[in-house]
């Protein structure tokens, strides 16, 4: 019974330390430059608008109906414009 316990010690501890070393890794991560033109259409241009304080990134292209895609509330870009 003991080395069920030590097993199961060992194996949340190495998930906490793997959970815990990604972190890191992500809070030292360098925030990736936008890119200047798009790779699959680069005769399509970006635009920005300000948008409350935040700068938002889009293109215009196609026909049809205008399509909005918002990025999810966990997404950093967001809490950084609230």
């Amino acid at each position: 019974m003991n080395i069920a316990w030590l097993v199961l010690a060992i194996f949340v501890g190495v998930g906490i330390g793997v959970w815990l070393a990604s972190l890191v890794v992500e809070a030292l991560r360098p925030v990736p430059a936008p890119p200047g033109q798009l790779r699959w259409a680069t005769e399509i241009p970006i635009l920005y608008v300000d948008a409350g304080g935040c700068k938002l990134r889009y293109i215009k292209a196609g026909l049809g109906p205008n399509l909005v895609l918002h990025p999810s509330p966990a997404d950093p870009a967001c809490e950084r414009c609230r």
